[in-house]
Formats: C-alpha cells, structure tokens, sequence
C-alpha cells in the first residue's frame, strides 16, 4: 500500500502546472513579441499558415541563423513559401535585463533577418527547447504540432523531414 502512496503522489506532482514532464506544449502557443526592429507580432499573424519555429539560447543561435535561412531557400525552390511562414525566436530569458538594449544591437540590421525576441522564455517554456542548439518545430495551419527536431548543422535527411512534414500535408 505504501508503494502506491508514492507513485500516487509522483504522479501528482510530475503533473502539476510548470511541470516539465507535462510542460511541452503540441499547438502553437499565443503569443506577442516584438523583433528587434520593434514590430510587434501575435500568433494571429500566422493562422492558417504552416509554420516553422526556429529557436534557440544563445549558442544555438548562430544554428538558427543557418537554418531559418536554408529553410527559407527550400521552402521557395518547393513552391511552399506562400503557405508557409518562418518564426524566428531567441531566448532571451537568461540575458540580464540591464543590457537589453545592447543585446537587441546585436541582431542583424536587415529587415528580413528579423527575430523576435523572447525576454521571458516563453517558447523555451512551452517546449522545452534543447540548448546550444537550433530547435525547429513545425505546426499545421491549425495550429497544431506536426513535427519537431533539434540541431546543430545543416543535415539534408533531417532538412527533408522538415519539408516533408508539411508535403504531406498541402499536397
């Protein structure tokens, strides 16, 4: 009996809210942030899209960079960059607040290197993001988690998965 007292409880703790085990979320979460150009974007500006999240810590940025772009270049030469946008999000939760404004300096200056900035660590929470690395997860227009991966290079198999996810899908 006192074996399942304990596993009772275990149970009841692991799915408590904050969680990690229960955390990651399977839909895109709503959101609002802003990229380092101050615009602000909402989860409403990507319904009824595909979406690629591309996100990471500060090591794995320099992954995301090369990701979100090679993404971007496939998703043109399969004719899926209309029904298909790339979210770019840097986890910013661990920079101290007091240099906020010298870390968004340090973003790319063009505009369509835009990335939002999550200063809270709202997608690392809901994800679980992997760190010191590029966490891609793909959603369906509806909102819906189809596909998910980490990484650090660019590996044409997982590239494939990636843009397989979503043929399956449109076709």
């Amino acid at each position: 009996m006192r074996n399942f007292t304990y596993i009772g409880l275990l149970i009841f703790l692991l799915s408590m809210p904050g969680s990690q085990v229960f955390a990651q979320s399977k839909t895109l979460i709503p959101f609002s942030l802003q990229d380092q150009f101050d615009k602000t974007y909402t989860q409403d500006y990507y319904h009824g899209y595909y979406v690629i999240l591309v996100g990471g810590d500060r090591k794995g940025s320099e992954y995301c960079f090369i990701w979100s772009d090679t993404i971007k270049n496939r998703l043109d030469k399969e004719s899926l960059d209309e029904r298909t946008k790339v979210l770019g999000i840097a986890d910013l939760e661990a920079a101290p607040s007091a240099l906020k404004k010298l870390i968004k300096s340090k973003f790319p200056r063009e505009k369509e290197h835009g990335v939002m900035l999550d200063w809270n660590g709202t997608f690392d929470q809901a994800y679980n993001f992997t760190e010191d690395q590029a966490n891609i997860i793909v959603f369906a227009p509806d909102g819906r988690q189809i596909y998910r991966t980490s990484a650090t290079d660019i590996d044409q198999a997982r590239m494939n998965s990636i843009l397989a996810s979503i043929l399956r899908r449109a076709t």
